[in-house]
């Protein structure tokens, strides 16, 4: 046997550069003699120091029809007939894949040829790898179409051994997902829904925060929120698409609304918009969050999970929530075309207390008290009370599992809120005998352990005059 190196006779050595091009195809010809004993005969290879990229073991005249071995998993193979008189040895470099310091989703953009092992495709990941399943999971081993957190220690290009994967069939549950891509770009348009219309949401990738997107690149991994149960279908033959804008258009008509710009004291940032009323024809829900990282990951929304709220009576209408954020955490203002109210303040949600006034374009905030996690914000200057007290009725209403509590005060007020189910048991505590001031309130509560069913929700006020006021409302959960 000796290497086929043209022009020479042959080779005892053949050398190929496969340290400095990225992903590169290197074919090794070799031309085989049968001894004094004939065939069969076998060829042996030591495969513990192979580098990285995928062997394969193939005849050269059919190409593979007579010999495919993988090299990686075999280390011989038996040569039984005269008329294979060459074999090639293809070598595939490993693709490689740009991931961002700190915490990805990733996901597996080729099918593995050798293993499914978290820590041999990605040896460098300082975490463990986290999907999604009602909750975050674990995982040891990775699957194609499933996405997982990650963290690295420094921004790399890591190199990934397998197969093509052009199309793969993703199932879905009811609610939000996180799912793995394939090994080119998909337009999220063309992606095939069954049944079709399932999706209710944005496709949501994590550059450092939740961004909605229309492409899905390989290797990333994407958060989607389903209807109901069924598939995504994503196929390379839809990444021929024109490419359409980057952000869907109901997030770029996002920019008339104003901003808060959130950051962290290791430059994470989230943007909230906030404004008198919301881009024309879009509801509401379509800027529904994912659900939050896992713990340590800061992320910023507002309490009612969307990522915009209407500005009502000088206030806007939902808290902002603050997790795993380093503090101190610069508040910044940026200024839009709905309702803006030149400056505002920030309240704590906690104590009510005001933790900044003026908050406005070129005056950003700099908030140092870790203990303050919530906030609310309100239009500078503005100081509405109403008239009564009341409790309105929740919203939305039925729900599922979130849903908000409003409540007036016409002075200020020791204040109950309590949840309790049909049997008249207590289920939850949303305040208990906490002050607060004359104004509108809201409070936020979050139903996931409980199961379907009629829920009262009762709030208890005393006044400035001592007089006690007892309001309730019904609530429907539908799970």
């Amino acid at each position: 046997a000796r290497w086929v190196i043209p022009p020479t006779e042959g080779s005892a050595a053949d050398f190929r550069d496969i340290l400095t091009i990225l992903h590169v195809q290197n074919i090794y010809t070799v031309r085989l003699q049968a001894g004094p004993g004939g065939f069969p005969f076998t060829l042996r290879w030591n495969n513990d120091n192979f580098p990285a990229g995928k062997f394969t073991l193939r005849d050269k005249a059919t190409g593979g029809s007579q010999i495919l071995v993988n090299m990686k998993t075999q280390d011989a193979c038996t040569v039984a007939t005269p008329t294979i008189t060459q074999v090639e040895i293809v070598h595939d470099g490993p693709e490689f894949f740009p991931f961002s310091a700190g915490w990805n989703i990733v996901s597996l953009p080729l099918k593995p040829t050798l293993t499914k092992d978290k820590s041999l495709i990605f040896p460098s990941a300082v975490s463990k790898a986290f999907y999604f399943d009602n909750g975050y999971q674990f995982a040891d081993s990775l699957d194609n179409g499933i996405a997982y957190w990650l963290k690295f220690s420094n921004a790399q290009n890591i190199g990934i051994d397998g197969d093509t994967v052009e199309a793969d069939t993703i199932p879905l549950s009811a609610g939000w997902n996180m799912i793995g891509t394939i090994t080119l770009p998909v337009p999220t348009a063309g992606i095939v829904q069954q049944p079709s219309n399932i999706v209710v949401s944005s496709y949501f990738g994590f550059p450092g925060s939740y961004i909605p997107t229309t492409t899905i690149e390989p290797a990333r991994g994407y958060w989607v929120k389903a209807g109901a149960p069924g598939t995504l279908i994503l196929s390379s033959g839809a990444a021929a698409a024109p490419k359409a804008r980057t952000v869907p258009a109901e997030w770029e008509a996002l920019s008339a609304m104003n901003g808060v710009t959130l950051t962290d004291r290791h430059g994470f940032r989230h943007t909230l918009r906030f404004g008198e009323t919301y881009p024309d024809g879009v509801h509401p829900r379509s800027y529904e969050l994912p659900p939050p990282p896992p713990a340590g990951i800061f992320d910023a929304r507002f309490a009612s999970d969307l990522a915009a709220e209407l500005l009502e009576a000088g206030t806007v209408s939902s808290p902002i929530l603050l997790r795993g954020a380093r503090y101190p955490v610069t508040i910044e203002l940026t200024p839009g075309g709905t309702g803006h109210p030149g400056t505002v303040d920030l309240v704590d949600v906690v104590t009510g207390a005001t933790v900044a006034t003026n908050v406005g374009p070129g005056s950003p905030f700099v908030l140092r008290d870790a203990s303050v996690t919530s906030l609310i914000i309100r239009a500078g200057g503005v100081a509405d009370v109403p008239a009564v007290f009341a409790l309105h009725q929740n919203f939305p209403n039925p729900f599922n599992p979130a849903t908000a509590i409003t409540f007036d005060l016409a002075s200020g007020a020791t204040v109950s809120v309590r949840v309790y189910n049909i049997l008249g048991q207590t289920v939850a505590r949303l305040a208990e005998n906490r002050n607060f001031d004359a104004g509108r309130h809201r409070l936020d509560f979050r139903a996931d352990a409980l199961g379907s069913g009629i829920y009262f929700c009762r709030m208890e006020a005393i006044g400035l005059d001592g007089a006690i006021r007892i309001f309730s409302v019904k609530m429907l959960l539908v799970k």
